[in-house]
C-alpha cells in the first residue's frame, strides 16, 4: 500500500513539474516577438550576410549583393557602391570603439565613421584569388 502511495506522489508530481515547465515557456513568447523583414519592406537584399547593432540602437545588416541596410525600427536606409562601398557584396560587419562601423568584402575594406565611407583594397586582389574573411579589433 505504501508503495501505490509513493508512486501516486511521484506521478503528481511529475504532472506538475510538466504544467509549471510549459506554462514558463508559454510566459516567455509574451516578453517577446519577431518580425521577419523582406525586400517588399525595404530590405536591399534578401540574403543578410550580417547584422550590428549600434550605440544609437540602429542596426546595420550587411547583404550578399544588396549593400549595406541600416534600419531604424520602422524603414531601412540602404548604402551601396553609389555612396562609397567597396562592393554590394557583405560578408561581415564589425563596430569599433568608436563606432565606426567596418563592413568586410571578398576583396577588401570599407569604413563608415557614420558620414564618409574609406575604402580598403589591395589592387593586387583584381589577379590573384584571395578573399577576407573575417575582421577583428
Amino acid at each position: 500500500m505504501l508503495n501505490f502511495g509513493y508512486r501516486m506522489m511521484r506521478v503528481w508530481m511529475l504532472i506538475m513539474g510538466a504544467f509549471f515547465a510549459a506554462e514558463e515557456l508559454t510566459a516567455q513568447s509574451l516578453f517577446y516577438s519577431t518580425r521577419s523583414y523582406s525586400v517588399s519592406e525595404g530590405l536591399p537584399q534578401s540574403q543578410v550576410s550580417a547584422i550590428v547593432e549600434d550605440n544609437n540602437g540602429y542596426l546595420w545588416v550587411g547583404t550578399q549583393g544588396g549593400g549595406l541596410a541600416r534600419f531604424d525600427g520602422r524603414k531601412f536606409k540602404v548604402y551601396t557602391t553609389k555612396d562609397g562601398l567597396l562592393s554590394n557584396d557583405i560578408t561581415g560587419l564589425l563596430l569599433d570603439k568608436q563606432q565606426h562601423i567596418w563592413v568586410l568584402h571578398t576583396r577588401g575594406v570599407t569604413r563608415f565613421n557614420g558620414r564618409v565611407f574609406k575604402q580598403f583594397a589591395d589592387p593586387r586582389f583584381k589577379t590573384q584569388p584571395k578573399r577576407f574573411r573575417r575582421v577583428y579589433e
